[in-house]
């Protein structure tokens, strides 16, 4: 019997009966496990199959029925939401219905293509193990890169948000006390991380530590080991080692750059650990304008002037006049704000220009990236 798989397909109705059978598997291996974990596991997994977390899947699925599959409408002729004598948010919505949306639509440049490929290749073919960094600033698609390579390879994707990360006990788990037939009792429960990282109630898969720059360097010795020949960590309060599952893929993310506050150096023995390095940029622009358009419905014009906007701003950054990028991320947040009908304008200040410094009045960052957002807006 072996334990069954979420694929893309997978709904929320779809969970109780892989429980059911997950837990078949795991009473067969003589494994415990706690229903509550395992729905939540199988919830976690479907849900990155979409790169998404379990509420933004559930929202997806209850948006699309009951149908798993869709087939793709035929792209209809672009409609601009100002028409005259045309309400705005009606002629949003009737471009939405014309377009074929892909929300895990993503560009990669074919160099990055093929060291993902080859990085995958090597273990598979030759099991040689081998970490991977991938390095870029923030919202130019580090991470889903990792998820979209994942999904390609019909991978498992697990993901270690290191920020998040603060003491010992969140890396490998914490004692608890619950109430038995017999009385109080202290159990351990073990971490997602070393769970992930053993294959222990789930599928061996890609584990990814997400801006392993923002890890506080004292927390690095539990990391190391992971990283390195041994592929395992002591755990204090089990008195035993976690070792990493054979097809276990580790991978990290690092923001390198322009603005990034609260991230740490990466010393030489951290980069050593990591036998690849793979460079996220941003997209060149006709394929920023294009993830615009396959993720939100956004219309080519408007997208192209979004697009406009941030590598503007971009070269601002590069030149040290502004603190921070407007990312990929950002810009598919603003397109998702115009499609409901609301102006360029008012939804790029409700999606990232206020992220930027108001500090010196007409002379700061804020008033840089207004003057910048007006000139494009008004074709100048």
């Amino acid at each position: 019997m072996n334990a069954p798989k979420v694929t893309k397909e997978t709904q929320p109705s779809d969970i109780d009966t892989l429980a059911n059978e997950l837990e078949g598997f795991l009473k067969k291996a003589g494994l415990k496990f706690e229903r509550s974990r395992v729905v939540e596991d199988l919830k976690k997994r479907a849900a990155a199959e979409h790169g998404m977390d379990v509420a933004q899947w559930e929202s997806y699925w209850a948006s699309q029925g009951q149908p798993a599959v869709v087939e793709p409408e035929e792209e209809l002729p672009e409609v601009e939401p100002d028409e005259p004598g045309e309400d705005r948010r009606e002629a949003a919505k009737k471009r939405l219905r014309g377009l074929t949306i892909d929300p895990e639509y993503f560009y990669m440049t074919p160099e990055n293509i093929a060291i993902g490929r080859t990085w995958i290749a090597l273990r598979k073919d030759a099991n040689v193990v081998m970490n991977m960094l991938t390095v870029g600033p923030s919202g130019s698609g580090k991470t889903e890169g990792l998820a979209k390579l994942a999904r390609e390879f019909e991978m498992p994707f697990y993901k270690i948000d290191c920020a998040s990360i603060t003491t010992p006990d969140k890396w490998s788990g914490h004692k608890e006390v619950v109430t038995t037939d017999k009385g109080p009792e202290t159990q351990y429960v073990m971490s997602e991380h070393l769970k992930w990282l053993g294959a222990i109630e789930c599928e061996p898969g890609l584990l990814v530590y997400d801006e392993i720059n923002r890890l506080h360097p004292s927390l690095l010795n539990t990391l190391i080991p992971i990283l390195d020949g041994s592929q395992r960590v002591w755990v204090p309060d089990l008195g035993v080692y976690a070792t990493v599952h054979p097809d276990t893929m580790i991978a990290a993310t690092a923001n390198l750059g322009v603005g990034y506050s609260g991230t740490y150096g990466m010393d030489i023995a951290l980069h050593d650990r990591f036998g690849v390095i793979l460079e996220q940029t941003f997209p060149p622009q006709d394929e920023e304008v294009k993830i615009l358009q396959k993720r939100t419905g956004i219309d080519k014009a408007r997208a192209a002037k979004l697009v406009t906007v941030a590598n503007q701003c971009r070269n601002k950054a590069n030149a040290s006049e502004l603190s921070k990028f407007v990312s990929t991320r950002a810009l598919i947040d603003w397109s998702r704000w115009t499609t409901t009908g609301m102006s360029m304008t008012e939804a790029a200040e409700a999606t990232w220009v206020k992220k930027f410094s108001e500090d010196g009045g007409a002379k700061s960052e804020r008033a840089v990236v207004r003057m910048i957002l007006t000139g494009v807006l008004a074709g100048k």
